[in-house]
């Protein structure tokens, strides 16, 4: 698994969902997903990119941990990028 692409009828990714998933580079979250659960994309370590969309309201703790080479794309003044700013990651808008 390299690439996923969640589609917008998604409004949740649950705790640990991709976890460990070290193959995967790319992932493009849909308009619908508002909440990214605790681990969901821990230790991901070849996770180069990530679309969050302005749906999204709620990171919990560790969602990007050891996802050292990530960049988070998202939206100005959203909450993505907000989590960005108060969590040292990476991002562009």
């Amino acid at each position: 698994l390299r690439e996923v692409k969640l589609p917008d009828t998604i409004k949740y990714i649950g705790q640990s969902a991709f976890e460990g998933c070290d193959a995967l580079t790319k992932i493009t979250i849909g308009n619908g997903v508002m909440h990214i659960s605790e681990n969901a994309f821990k230790g991901c370590s070849s996770l180069k990119k990530i679309v969050l969309p302005s749906s999204v309201l709620q990171i919990e703790d560790g969602a990007f941990d050891e996802c050292d080479e990530l960049v988070i794309k998202c939206e100005r003044n959203s909450f993505a990028e907000q989590y960005c700013q108060e969590n040292n990651i990476q991002y562009v808008v």
